[in-house]
């Protein structure tokens, strides 16, 4: 549906188990740190203040401060509230149960991607779209924007990760862009898209890769 992320081409700098072994253990990822900020030490860089000291200062980061950032991401649990699902949607129909009124966020976006967007096909699990959304962070082509959305803090990760052909829907896309709440550490979204262009980027929003 319209105001989410979308990307994708596979193939990993790292595998997925690797690094998300590696932001839980409370590494930094990519073979050590940079040496980036004073005192640099064993301590790896907090991913959140690198995140919104970036965007505060109008800065890019350096690649090592790049790869904590998105392997932090990848890491991150998707976001665990029920989502509020309107009265026309609530008779669709995934994995032979009907939404309802309140499925669980990670469900309904699901749904919007195999039923609306016809982007996943109808077979993909909830694990395998998060599974993409992780490897879509974690593709050697990420590049991660920060920006204000209302009072949440956002970080998109655009990619030209490419789903397995198995689980492309009729309408699968180049791009990957994922969606995630820094404040609270929370997966939002993930999508396919055609051009950047086609994704809701603030202008005032900070690429914190070139």
């Amino acid at each position: 549906m319209k105001g989410d992320a979308r990307w994708g081409r596979s193939r990993y700098q790292r595998s997925i188990g690797d690094a998300l072994a590696a932001a839980a253990s409370g590494g930094s990822g990519g073979g050590g740190g940079s040496g980036s900020g004073p005192g640099s030490g064993s301590s790896a860089p907090d991913p959140k203040r690198l995140m919104l000291d970036a965007y505060a200062a109008r800065r890019t980061l350096s690649p090592q401060e790049h790869r904590a950032v998105l392997e932090h991401i990848a890491a991150a649990p998707f976001n665990s509230d029920l989502a509020k699902v309107r009265v026309p949607y609530r008779t669709l129909v995934v994995h032979g149960q009907p939404l309802g009124s309140r499925p669980d966020s990670l469900t309904w976006h699901l749904a919007q991607r195999i039923l609306l967007d016809e982007q996943w096909t109808s077979s993909t699990t909830t694990q395998e779209y998060l599974n993409d959304i992780r490897a879509a962070v974690l593709h050697q082509t990420a590049r991660t924007v920060v920006y204000q959305q209302g009072t949440r803090m956002i970080a998109g990760v655009l990619s030209e990760y490419r789903i397995p052909a198995v689980r492309q829907g009729t309408k699968s896309l180049p791009l990957f862009y994922v969606v995630y709440e820094i404040d609270r550490a929370i997966l939002l979204s993930g999508y396919q898209a055609s051009a950047l262009a086609t994704i809701a980027i603030p202008g005032d929003a900070v690429w914190l890769r070139p």
